[in-house]
């Protein structure tokens, strides 16, 4: 067929994919039954719906259980009896999604209704933070804003949502004259290199500034306080703390916290910053790990020069030592003076430990695995969030979340330990996650999931020793006909040992099944424990959808993150060949149809994998996909976002063109038809630079005989909205269509896009 009549088929069939795909006759070699039917592009659909059920609360008593409904764009708590479950007693509607958070201009979807914190106060009232959005006008022109956040109550009882805390409640000043300095600004200390800010409380001039709202987020119980929830105000300057008594309503404004900007605050238990991670990501590394007092008030003293004796040190990060030895802050215990850290100074893998600040001794705290990291990294030189469970009614750390293919808990209870085990083997195939237990510790709620099932929301009473499930995240999908989950070994080429994952659908349309490669969006990254829509979507194509832990890969010991002599490229594309022959000894693959996928940074690899071996596959899908590694860092570097990217400069050398050259300009160019999903930026501004890497890239290929085709996606896609991503999914679907399985098709009436 000639090359220009193919290009012109393929843009037809992206154009009217979204409006239903219909294939005709298939092409020869192809099997006439093969075409996606109905039914499953009926699931595909309900795979990229949200979740009914997202958040679930006991009751301290043990008598209640609350969780979240979403039925449509409304948003509901019920409340039910927990030893008749089918009884509801309170079903009471907390959001819609046309009160959530604001729309920008280019967005057609609405923001979902979410529920960003539900717990019981006690046994008759259930606090809900939403994300519900408020509208403010100043007194100064032009001063609109939109921010988000509202607390409610609602009673076992009284059926109604009381509204206790809106944006306004937790206004700050900002002062109306420009020439004029706003209210709380901070004042620098006498040595801005360690990067200390002092706190200010300047009374404000009321003549002279506006009220403007702020965006609020319950962070928990007020310490000290049952009756009382934490909640903090984010505005412009910094951040403000209050109590506020769930009862009452009442609010006791705490403190307003002031930070220079380029200082990361890591909060105790009532979210005051007591230490900090120095510097922005445009001075020089390495950056300190620096605590709150020392040697003068309101100074920040680095952590390492306090503690380095009894810790190892270690407290500071850089390109260097991201991926290495290092030790990172977590979080304060109810006493403020003991730190929680995590290091692996000395060891393997990441370990969980304390220290007495005011002592300056390590405390007997240990907490340790030996073959996987207990903290997951993130861009900031941070560990993510959500390592460390704390008991509700004690305060005190009861286990580390952490994740060894599955996500799973250290606890450091004997009792919590052995009822993880029990569960573990009661869901063998799902992360188990403890979300809380009644006063009595007799009954305890449970989320269970996997990566190919949404899961469920579960209560077991360990008197009765019954496990009843209450509510499905997606009633909707069945669990007959998803895919099943397998995981396999095998070795790279200097004998490391790694693992992998198939999704293996239940139905394929040629046998053996082709493969999907997928390529997260950064090469550390696990596997997923949990639900990921795309990837079921693709294997509802017929596809075996193949994962790689591969060497570069956070969680099992330093070791594994070491870069290979020949760069990440080279050595993630050897990691993936090698595990295509480990999985076809574990199901039938046809390794003559592969195609190879990812997101971000794993679109660049999988493009660039199919540069240096286009033998081993069919053709490349990339999803937002970094293009040239030297645009993105200029960007980055433009928009003071470039802190993850000097981090990662271990893994993505951008200053090497051999290590890392754009796609357009690497040999060999690329052979293989390649579908770009590329986010078109706001329509009233210029494109960004990622689509015109793209556009230079197809037309390059346009003079090698190469096929690119560029589909423009808005900010509802870049924004995960559901609809935006089924209806991009439908038309990866059309490709996958046309290119890896290789049928004809009916192309319908054309429609123009914008280039």
């Amino acid at each position: 067929m000639n090359r220009w009549i193919q290009v012109g088929i393929l843009f037809a069939v992206i154009c009217c994919a979204a409006h239903g795909f219909e294939p005709a006759a298939a092409t020869p070699g192809a099997r006439d039954d093969a075409a996606i039917s109905p039914s499953a592009a009926r699931r595909i659909q309900a795979l990229f719906r949200p979740f009914q059920t997202d958040a679930a609360a006991l009751s301290p008593s043990g008598q209640y259980v609350a969780y979240s409904l979403r039925e449509g764009s409304s948003l509901s708590v019920i409340v039910v009896d927990a030893e008749k479950q089918e009884r509801i007693l309170t079903k009471v509607e907390v959001e819609r999604g046309d009160s959530a958070a604001v729309m920008l201009g280019d967005e057609e979807e609405e923001t979902l209704a979410e529920i960003g914190w539900m717990e019981w106060v006690n046994d008759r009232r259930l606090i809900v933070g939403t994300n519900r959005r408020g509208s403010y006008v100043g007194a100064r022109p032009g001063s609109w804003i939109t921010r988000t956040g509202v607390v409610l109550a609602v009673d076992v009882d009284a059926k109604k949502v009381e509204t206790l805390l809106t944006p306004n409640d937790v206004a700050e000043n900002v002062c109306k004259n420009p020439s004029l300095p706003n209210h709380g600004m901070a004042a620098p200390n006498e040595d801005p290199g360690l990067g200390g800010y002092i706190r200010t409380n300047l009374p404000p001039e009321p003549s002279l500034t506006d009220r403007w709202p702020r965006s609020l987020e319950i962070a928990g119980f007020f310490p000290g306080d049952p009756e009382s929830v934490l909640v903090v105000a984010y505005g412009r300057n910094g951040y403000g703390r209050y109590a506020l008594h769930a009862l009452s309503g009442g609010l006791k404004p705490i403190e307003e916290e002031i930070l220079d900007p380029t200082l990361i605050p890591i909060a105790d238990r009532s979210r005051h910053a007591r230490a900090v991670l120095s510097g922005s990501f445009r001075t020089p590394f390495p950056h300190a790990f620096m605590i709150e007092g020392g040697r003068r008030l309101h100074r920040w003293t680095k952590l390492d020069d306090m503690i380095r004796e009894s810790t190892g040190g270690g407290f500071s990060v850089s390109p260097e030592n991201f991926f290495g030895h290092r030790a990172v802050p977590l979080g304060f215990a109810e006493n403020p003076d003991v730190l929680y850290y995590a290091s692996n100074v000395g060891r393997e893998v990441f370990g969980i430990y304390s220290v007495n600040l005011k002592t300056r001794k390590r405390e007997a705290l240990i907490v340790e695995h030996p073959t996987f990291d207990l903290i997951r990294p993130a861009a900031d030189g941070l560990a993510a969030p959500g390592t460390l469970v704390f008991d509700r009614y004690t305060n005190v750390l009861t286990g580390v979340r952490f994740q060894a293919g599955r996500e799973s808990t250290l606890w450091l209870r004997a009792d919590l330990a052995a009822l993880q085990r029990r569960l573990e083997t009661v869901w063998p195939e799902r992360s188990v996650r403890i979300l809380g237990w009644d006063r009595a510790e007799r009954k305890f709620l449970v989320l269970s999931f996997g990566p190919t099932e949404c899961g469920s929301f579960s209560l077991v009473d360990i008197r009765t020793g019954r496990t009843s499930e209450f509510a499905l995240r997606a009633p909707w999908l069945s669990t007959e006909a998803a895919s099943t989950l397998q995981h396999f070994r095998f070795s790279s080429a200097q004998g490391t040992p790694m693992e992998g994952t198939l999704v293996v659908p239940r139905c394929t349309r040629l046998t053996p099944a082709p493969v999907l490669v997928w390529l997260r969006a950064d090469a550390w990254e696990q596997t997923p424990a949990s639900f990921e829509p795309e990837l079921e979507a693709f294997a509802s194509l017929g596809l075996v959808v193949l994962q790689v832990n591969g060497r570069g890969t956070w969680g099992f010991g330093v070791s594994r993150r070491e870069l290979p002599p020949e760069g990440l490229v080279r050595a993630c594309l050897d990691d993936v060949l090698r595990a295509i022959e480990g999985a076809g000894r574990v199901v039938p693959l046809n390794e003559k149809r592969v195609v190879i996928a990812g997101a971000k940074r794993g679109g660049y690899l999988g493009l660039r994998a199919a540069q240096l071996r286009p033998d081993r596959f069919r053709c490349v899908v990339a999803l937002e996909p970094l293009l040239d590694p030297r645009t993105w860092a200029a960007e980055s570097a433009r928009m003071g976002l470039d802190g993850d990217l000097r981090l990662q400069r271990m893994f993505w050398p951008v200053d090497s063109a051999s290590a890392c050259p754009a796609i357009s300009e690497a040999n060999p160019p690329l052979a293989r038809p390649a579908l770009l999903l590329i986010n078109e930026g706001s329509r009233r501004a210029e494109l960004p630079m990622a689509f015109l890497d793209a556009r230079t890239l197809a037309r390059r290929m346009e003079t090698s005989g190469g096929l690119v085709t560029i589909l423009a996606v808005g900010q509802d896609y870049v924004r995960r909205s559901p609809r935006a991503r089924c209806a991009a999914f439908r038309e990866i679907e059309a490709f996958i269509n046309l290119h890896l399985y290789e049928y004809a098709v009916n192309v319908g009436e054309t429609k123009p896009v914008r280039d």
